[in-house]
Parts: C-alpha cells; sequence; structure tokens
C-alpha cells in the first residue's frame, strides 16, 4: 500500500469516527423532556390515594389503618406475582435438543 492509499484510509477513518462522535452528541428528538415549565406548578389533585385516610390525618388511627392497605396490597401484589411467575412457568416448553 503506497503513502497515498493510506493517507485516504486515515482520513476516511477519522471522518467516520468524527460522523459517529457527532451522531451519538447530537440531541434527540425523541428523548422525553420531563421538566416542568417555571410558570406551572405540578398538580396532584387528579393523582386518587390508596390510602383509606386523607394526607393531612396524622393520627395513629390513621396511620394504623394506612398501613393495614398498603399490607393488603402487598399481600395481593405478592399472590398476583406468584401467579404470574407459575403461569410463565407452566408456558415455557423446553428447548429443541438440536445435537442429535
Amino acid at each position: 500500500m503506497s503513502t497515498k492509499e493510506k493517507w485516504v484510509v486515515y482520513i476516511i477513518v477519522i471522518a467516520v469516527i468524527a460522523g459517529l462522535a457527532w451522531w451519538y452528541m447530537s440531541p434527540r428528538t425523541e428523548q422525553w423532556d420531563e421538566t416542568i415549565p417555571a410558570n406551572q406548578e405540578p398538580s396532584t389533585a387528579a393523582e386518587p390515594s390508596l390510602l383509606p385516610t386523607s394526607a393531612a390525618d396524622v393520627s395513629d388511627t390513621a396511620i394504623t389503618q394506612d398501613t393495614a392497605a398498603i399490607d393488603a396490597g402487598m399481600a395481593n401484589l405478592s399472590i398476583q406475582s406468584a401467579d404470574m411467575e407459575a403461569a410463565v412457568a407452566g408456558s415455557q416448553a423446553p428447548a429443541p435438543d438440536l445435537t442429535q
């Protein structure tokens, strides 16, 4: 390979590397912008509470009720998770033996 050919190859490699670097560093339009504008406050009025008491109630009774509701939700989640794991395990067929 002559010196001119080597220089052409070097220039192509540098151009490809520079192009990839530019592409990776450029901002993407499909990225999500989750920032809240400065003049808008986040709204929590539409978010339903899953707890049986209000957020302003900090009594021991309210805390006990909220804790019981959370425990019941976690137990339900555990049951659903076990059901899903059993369903996935039951639906998986063994891989075929390709060594025959």
